[in-house]
């Protein structure tokens, strides 16, 4: 048996590379605006899911090959696909879950207990302006944040959901026009969360030509190729990619002719239970009788002779 997954696009696309990271770091340092902020991060993000579960699914794997397939005798090859099978099943639902399970943990904790993500983000600072002496302190007052929810439309406080998300824009410098322009980013979220926020978001302008180029990049850069698979659909959510660990296919391998090389007996033996009918067994009787008569005729004159011979020699 062999696995061998074959990972989503972004994994290993320009958008998760060093180089794309510190161009939107750069962009977030210079102009220092909410919207690079945020994005910056979101590739960051999306960077750090591609390399945790590409080790996660790399570690299991090597932890599948490990571990033995053990019978007392060779299995016939269609039980053995099928159990093999299950095996492969098995490994994806473990690796899977035990993925899934780490994060939602992860983020049960920063959720619950209310930790400040980074400014702007899940709380604000307001500074108070009000005149003081030299050797004072300059107070700071501290507040969750509140976002219009792009599901509801409604404010939605942090404090009190954690999974509240916005549009976001970014602020693009045009070296035609020589200014800042305010671009949108479809299907980028931000909110209380990045974690929550990204998680929420979709790959849409990642794969939209038109919507890299209005970004106005110092490089040429190409939209994601869709596969046709369902995880490389538009709409499809960084969760979904996460819950599936970035693998669009598994591509796994089941041969029993290795199996058979590995494990083939040196002999063979088998038993087979037969059921004779009434007429086979008076038949197999009346021979075997037939054959013990005949023998005894001509055992018995031999036998006969010999005991004969034998008293007159004690006779005389």
């Amino acid at each position: 048996m062999s696995i061998n997954p074959i990972f989503h696009e972004i994994c290993s696309s320009l958008f998760v590379s060093q180089q794309w990271l510190n161009l939107v770091t750069t962009y977030e340092e210079e102009l220092e605006e909410l919207g690079y902020h945020f994005t910056s991060d979101a590739f960051t993000l999306l960077a750090l899911f591609c390399q945790l579960t590409k080790g996660t699914v790399n570690d299991s794997i090597s932890n599948f090959y490990a571990s033995n397939m053990v019978s007392g005798y060779v299995i016939e090859q269609l039980v053995f696909k099928s159990q093999a099978q299950s095996y492969i099943e098995l490994f994806k639902a473990s690796t899977t879950y035990s993925f899934s399970r780490a994060l939602d943990l992860m983020r049960t904790v920063l959720n619950g207990d209310q930790v400040m993500l980074g400014y702007g983000s899940n709380f604000y600072g307001t500074v108070d302006t009000t005149p003081a002496s030299a050797s004072s302190a300059t107070p700071v007052t501290f507040g969750s944040q509140h976002f219009t929810d792009r599901a509801t439309n409604r404010t939605c406080y942090c404090q009190l959901n954690a999974s509240c998300t916005t549009t976001t824009n970014v602020y693009v410098y045009n070296s035609v026009t020589q200014a800042l322009e305010l671009v949108p980013f479809p299907g980028f979220y931000v909110g209380c969360s990045m974690i929550e926020a990204s998680l929420q978001s979709n790959l849409y302008c990642l794969y939209t030509q038109s919507c890299i180029d209005s970004f106005h990049l110092p490089f040429r850069t190409y939209a994601l190729n869709s596969t046709g698979s369902s995880l490389s659909q538009t709409n499809t959510t960084v969760s979904q990619l996460v819950a599936a660990l970035f693998v669009e296919d598994w591509n796994t391998t089941i041969s029993f002719e290795q199996y058979y090389d590995n494990c083939k007996p040196t002999t063979c033996s088998y038993t087979e239970d037969i059921r004779r009918e009434a007429v086979e067994i008076v038949t197999a009787t009346y021979g075997v009788y037939g054959g013990l008569s005949s023998f005894l005729k001509f055992l018995i004159p031999v036998v006969g002779k010999g005991v004969v011979g034998l008293l007159n020699k004690l006779r005389q």
